[in-house]
């Protein structure tokens, strides 16, 4: 990212500094400038759809104007939230929001206040998305980032044919009004922030039409592999004691029916499969050998079939 990209990007949305500071994210294209109190994601135009960043928004909106806090969108001076940088050899959309400050040095892994809080908020979530049916046919299908041939290459045979057991077993599951919708589809606890008691939700990048109850097992999946590799507590414990307090506040906003609540184990190991693909796929040869003691413990787990919870 050069310093021309960052002058135009101050003035397109009236920023004071083009003095970007770089913040991270998955894809490593996540700054804030510190002088504007915003963040600015860079997305490659040529692996992102502008539809779908559109659709992100609009969702970001639903969820504020529905009471769920999130980063509010910096309008451009074209009056749009999302707007194309031509760089020297790529070209860019551009989102710009308010930075959101933690405020408080609480863990949302440990605090039981904090899990009952996170539940509620995914269950205030998908009582929106349930409210707003006629919404979700224009969202991105539950398999988009992973139907197509090349997802499963880069995985051993022994771990294709197991996520290709667990395909088989999701496209049989119904999709109702109360089981299936639009969801967040990555909320984790290191996409939470507590600002003056507000809890924000951010990073919606992976939104799509999915089962209500696998967005549940991926909040508890990240959970329970922070607790495994930093042990806070015994897993079952840790798993039992954050399932009920997580629960416990989700149901606050809306209903895990009780078929849903039976498929949690299935996606929480499906969650590790599909971790594993997804690293597989996306992950660059080189952090590949960086984080290669966690892709081979990984694997042993998925092949033999070790559960995610004890």
């Amino acid at each position: 990212m050069n310093t021309d990209i960052f002058r135009e990007i101050k003035t397109i949305f009236g920023l004071k500094s083009a003095q970007f500071e770089w913040l991270g994210g998955y894809e490593g294209n996540v700054f804030v400038s510190n002088e504007d109190d915003v963040v600015i994601k860079f997305l490659d135009a040529s692996r992102h759809s502008l539809e779908r960043l559109q659709q992100e928004v609009e969702w970001m909106q639903l969820m504020n104007r529905n009471g769920v806090h999130v980063p509010r969108s910096v309008l451009s001076k074209n009056d749009k939230a999302i707007e194309q940088i031509s760089g020297i050899e790529q070209c860019f959309y551009v989102i710009v929001t308010e930075r959101i400050k933690k405020t408080t040095s609480q863990s949302f892994l440990k605090d039981p206040l904090l899990i009952e809080r996170w539940g509620r908020t995914l269950g205030k979530m998908h009582a929106i998305s349930k409210q707003h049916a006629d919404w979700h046919s224009t969202y991105a299908s539950w398999d988009y980032d992973h139907c197509h041939p090349n997802f499963i290459l880069t995985a051993d045979q022994d771990v294709q044919s197991i996520w290709n057991t667990y395909q088989d077993e999701i496209q049989k599951l119904p999709k109702t009004k109360d089981t299936f919708g639009v969801v967040h589809h990555d909320l984790h606890h290191e996409n939470l922030l507590l600002q003056s008691d507000e809890l924000y939700v951010l990073d919606f990048g992976d939104l799509r039409n999915s089962w209500y109850v696998y967005d549940l097992a991926i909040a508890i999946y990240t959970a329970l592999e922070n607790n495994r590799f930093r042990k806070f507590e015994e897993q079952g414990s840790y798993y039992l004691r954050f399932t009920q307090t997580f629960l416990r506040g989700y149901e606050r906003e809306t209903t895990l029916v009780e078929e849903s609540q039976a498929l949690l184990p299935f996606f929480l190991h499906y969650r590790l499969v599909y971790s594993y693909m997804y690293f597989q796929h996306t992950l660059t040869d080189a952090k590949k050998l960086e984080v290669a003691h966690i892709l081979n413990d990984m694997k042993k787990r998925i092949v033999t079939g070790e559960t995610v919870y004890y």
